[in-house]
């Protein structure tokens, strides 16, 4: 009677044990932090939690990329950062360099990978080792109001190069007296001014290294010149949230990257897909040395994390397929592999349009991007253009000083006419 007495106790406090132990499983919180609260984020953490019901998470949103970059070295420091958090395009190799992230690749689901291109898996890289992946890519594409090419009998300036945007630009801008009635051309005002020109059509920030400036090469004074030119001619004109002329219809053209746009387009009450005229999107000729360019962001697991497992699991949620659709959907971006484009994803763009997203895609490499406080005055760009990343295979931010733009741009400027 005693063993058996035994017995049912051992199997008791093993009950017990095995309790408090899928207790503890299912009381697993995930600290995850990015900027913004937008729907389509909060939407796929709720499926998560519907998924894995074992794990919560704590979404801890701040309002801005500059907040993540001011916190988590701090919160680093303090021993209260976040299991997962976004990386901001600018900060990925300063970060990555410090070590704030956690090689991705061997946590992940097995095959996960395949959902991204290799460029991609590249880009995310830090001497060799996955440390993140993003949730969408954001391209740099060109878009454009069809409705006005149409009405002035400009073609469509789909595979055109900067030489034809600066025509087109100058043909679309209307001005009567002294006051603009339409522009020919916008830029994303979330980029330095300056970069879609000689990035985006035939330039290059820096050599394939990313180590050197290549501000000499013929093809970046080219695009440079042009772009002066554009200026010079008033048919450009920087976005704002609040004052963008492409979404009202009063503007032809719209450089950036979708991420941005999309924002700026809600601001105005309007989506990507339902904007009040006929928009097309172009693919920009790529530069001498990088891919069709595009913008984004890393979702990575913090190293202090105590679940790095689970942080995985979330990431890997976060980065599917089905997330992606999700995110595509939503204006968010688009997906990081060509195979998830599909005309059922973009069924309110033109079909022709798809294929051009597909091949864009299917050789991306990240922007460097330039961030700076110009609205005008062109010794702004001077004296606070810095390249902030980020640099790809291990190389370090390049900062650009004003004499290197003064060699570059004083004999544009002079010669422009």
């Amino acid at each position: 009677m005693q063993k058996m007495g035994r017995i049912c106790l051992l199997l008791l406090l093993a009950f017990i044990f095995l309790t408090i132990a899928v207790s503890a499983k299912e009381q697993i919180i995930l600290q995850v932090t990015a900027w913004g609260d937008h729907w389509s984020i909060t939407d796929r953490i709720a499926a998560f939690e519907q998924a894995y019901p074992h794990i919560k998470i704590d979404w801890q949103p701040v309002p801005n990329t500059g907040t993540i970059v001011q916190k988590i070295p701090i919160m680093t420091a303090t021993g209260t950062a976040p299991d997962v958090y976004r990386i901001p395009d600018a900060n990925l190799g300063n970060f990555w360099n410090q070590g704030l992230s956690l090689p991705i690749e061997k946590l992940l689901p097995t095959g996960h990978t395949r959902y991204f291109t290799p460029g991609i898996l590249q880009d995310f890289s830090w001497n060799g080792v996955l440390q993140g992946l993003p949730q969408t890519v954001s391209l740099t594409m060109l878009y454009y109001n069809n409705d006005l090419f149409q009405r002035y009998g400009i073609a469509e300036p789909r595979d055109a190069g900067i030489t034809e945007i600066r025509a087109a630009a100058k043909k679309l801008t209307i001005i009567e007296g002294n006051e603009y009635r339409q522009w020919g051309f916008e830029q994303d005002g979330g980029l330095h001014v300056e970069y879609w020109s000689y990035t985006m059509y035939g330039g290059d920030h820096t050599s394939p290294d990313a180590k050197v400036s290549t501000y000499s090469s013929p093809e970046t004074i080219q695009s440079l010149r042009e772009w002066v030119q554009m200026v010079l001619d008033g048919s450009t004109i920087n976005s704002s949230w609040d004052k963008t002329k492409f979404s009202q219809g009063l503007c032809g053209m719209l450089a950036g990257h979708v991420g941005y746009l999309s924002r700026l387009f809600e601001a105005h009450g309007y989506t990507l897909q339902n904007l009040p005229f006929d928009v097309r999107i172009g693919r920009v000729p790529k530069g001498t040395t990088r891919g069709q360019t595009y913008a984004t962001s890393a979702w990575t697991i913090h190293p202090h994390t105590k679940y790095p497992e689970e942080a995985a699991l979330f990431i890997a949620w976060i980065t599917s397929p089905e997330s992606q659709r999700h995110f595509t959907k939503a204006g968010r971006g688009f997906p990081t592999h060509p195979a998830m484009i599909t005309p059922e994803l973009f069924a309110d763009w033109p079909k022709d349009s798809i294929p051009i997203l597909a091949a864009a895609i299917s050789e991306v490499k990240l922007l460097p991007i330039y961030y700076s406080p110009y609205y005008g005055d062109w010794n702004s760009v001077r004296n606070n253009s810095k390249l902030v990343g980020p640099m790809r295979n291990g190389s370090m931010p390049l900062e650009s000083t004003a004499a290197e733009l003064d060699r570059i741009l004083t004999p544009i400027l002079q010669g422009a006419k």
